[in-house]
């Protein structure tokens, strides 16, 4: 199926053996593709005309579970009675960063920013959409990502992407 939506011809290196089973519907082809190659360790690359599906090179095996640790941290629950009454945004992300053990830091100029919230037994990434919110900022913090440089994480609503039927 996903040979005919993309038109081209799909080549499976023989050292990919895994068995998988998956039901997808109304799901853009490369996101079945990434959730496959998620689920059985692997990769593809795509040149236009062909797809190859082929075993996680040594780094890439390395990023992808530095990728699956950062989303462990983001997904942990912070301590029940952890509230933030009038603190700055700085401070607030600081205490996070310590708690999950992330590098999290406010976005541009909005270290400054008062916060007032309770974020007790939440996920990270559901206090951290909270707190933006609450801030009214960008919808922007920045967090270190596993290759150790800052990456962004937006914490706004997103446009669907389009979908393959």
């Amino acid at each position: 199926m996903l040979a005919q939506e993309l038109d081209c011809k799909i080549a499976v290196d023989p050292e990919i053996k895994k068995p998988l089973t998956i039901r997808v519907v109304d799901t853009p082809v490369f996101a079945v593709l990434a959730t496959v190659c998620r689920s059985i360790s692997c990769e593809y690359r795509f040149d236009g005309k062909d797809l190859f599906i082929m075993p996680l090179s040594g780094g890439r095996k390395k990023q992808m579970t530095a990728m699956e640790e950062q989303s462990r941290k983001l997904e942990s629950r912070l301590p029940e009675g952890m509230r933030f009454d009038d603190i700055p945004l700085k401070k607030v992300l600081d205490t996070i960063s310590k708690t999950c053990r992330l590098k999290i830091r406010p976005w541009a100029d909005e270290g400054n920013r008062k916060v007032t919230i309770h974020v007790g037994g939440k996920t990270v990434d559901q206090a951290l959409e909270a707190i933006v919110r609450q801030i009214q900022g960008e919808g922007v913090v920045m967090i270190e990502t596993w290759g150790g440089s800052l990456g962004q994480r937006r914490y706004v609503e997103k446009p669907l992407e389009p979908r393959i039927r």
